[in-house]
Formats: structure tokens, C-alpha cells, sequence
């Protein structure tokens, strides 16, 4: 006797429960739970193996200050770098100069391999960090902290009122930043084990109408 239940549309036309397809899959898993498993593991296994493989980047950052330069200017000046400063335009102009081309290209200065350099402004502060992401974890560190340096020539051309301090240097990662492997391996697991349950659920289904029973026909109660 099927144990499936069944509801009715509007119009009279049946439907199978929401509940008893739950039901079925449950009861497919726990009978054939062998297949969830070994599907589980096999994309777990693939995905950590393709996370593997991918080239390893370094990650390293340091933070960098826009301040005026008060050792150079008279009182009058010093004060109104320190109004502009409030006004964060500056600070936001000198953080974009570190994606600029011409600031990347000095600042990698021919270094072996591939190199991403991006600024983002700490939020009503004048300080920046300086991000660098490369495949070479000393020479990421380099990167981050030649950065501010040259930013600090640039913006003095710039505004004759403001240099770049390096605050906090940046240190040569132990560990790459990515690939992720951890991470891919546990999106490999809860991916496989979605893919094992419909396996299992199918190959029920198809088990049932070989043995004669029709699985998904519904009973009126």
C-alpha cells in the first residue's frame, strides 16, 4: 500500500503532498545513504585537489597617514592643511593615487610575478591602508611599505602641504591569503552532499518501478 498522501488543486486535479516528497527522500537517504556518502567525499576530495592547484597569493598590508608638514610651514598654513584634512578630500585623493598605473608600475619596479596594490581610506581618519596581493609573500611586504614613500613624493608635488607617514609597517605573510583550500573543500562537501541526496532519491525511484510499484502515484484519503 503506497504511503503517500495526496492533496487536491482547486479545480479537482491531485498533487502529491509537499510533506511526502520530503518523507521519500528521507527514507531514500537512510537506504542508500552509502551513495550521499561516497558522493560527499568524492566532490569534497576534487574540490580541495582544484583548490590546490591554483597558484598560491600573499597578502600583506600597512597603514599609512597623510599629516601636514608642520616643520616646513608657517602656523597659517599648518592650520588650514588641518581644515582640509577634516574634509577627507585629500586623504581620499592621495589612497586613490595608490591604484594609479604610474604608482604601481614604480612601486612593483620590475618585480618577478603578478601584483594588485589598492588603498582604502579608515573611516574619519587620515590614515590609509595600503593592500598588497602578489605571488611572492617578501615582496608583497616591499610593495606595501615602498607605497606610502612614494605617495609621500607625489602628494608634496601635489599640495606643498602634506606628506605620507608609514604608520604601521607591513610583514611578509607566513600563510597565502588564497586559494582558500579550507573553504573550497567544505563548499565541496555541502555541494556533494546535495548532489548524493538526488542521486539517492532518484535511483529509489527508479528501484520502485522496476519492482512493479509506481512510486510517485498518489492515493486519494
Amino acid at each position: 500500500m503506497n504511503d503517500e498522501r495526496l492533496e487536491l488543486h482547486a479545480g479537482g486535479s491531485p498533487i502529491v503532498s509537499p510533506s511526502t516528497i520530503a518523507e521519500d527522500v528521507v527514507r531514500a537517504v537512510l537506504r542508500r545513504w552509502p551513495i550521499v556518502l561516497a558522493a560527499a567525499v568524492a566532490t569534497m576530495l576534487l574540490a580541495w585537489l582544484l583548490a590546490s592547484l591554483q597558484p598560491k597569493r600573499y597578502r600583506a598590508s600597512s597603514i599609512a597617514a597623510v599629516v601636514p608638514m608642520v616643520d616646513r610651514l608657517e602656523t597659517t598654513d599648518v592650520l588650514r592643511g588641518v581644515d582640509m584634512l577634516d574634509r577627507r578630500v585629500v586623504i581620499a585623493t592621495v589612497a586613490a593615487l595608490a591604484s594609479a598605473p604610474d604608482t604601481q608600475r614604480r612601486a612593483i619596479a620590475g618585480a618577478p610575478g603578478s601584483y594588485d596594490i589598492e588603498a582604502s581610506v579608515v573611516p574619519n581618519t587620515s590614515l590609509f591602508n595600503v593592500d598588497v596581493e602578489g605571488t611572492d609573500p617578501k615582496r608583497v611586504a616591499q610593495i606595501a611599505n615602498r607605497v606610502p614613500v612614494l605617495l609621500s613624493a607625489d602628494t608634496q608635488a601635489m599640495y606643498k602641504l602634506y606628506r605620507v607617514n608609514l604608520v604601521s609597517a607591513a610583514i611578509a605573510p607566513s600563510a597565502p591569503a588564497l586559494p582558500r583550500v579550507s573553504r573550497a573543500a567544505i563548499a565541496g562537501l555541502a555541494v556533494g552532499i546535495l548532489l548524493g541526496i538526488a542521486a539517492a532519491y532518484l535511483i529509489d525511484r527508479v528501484a520502485a518501478t522496476n519492482r512493479g510499484r509506481a512510486p510517485a502515484e498518489p492515493r486519494l484519503t
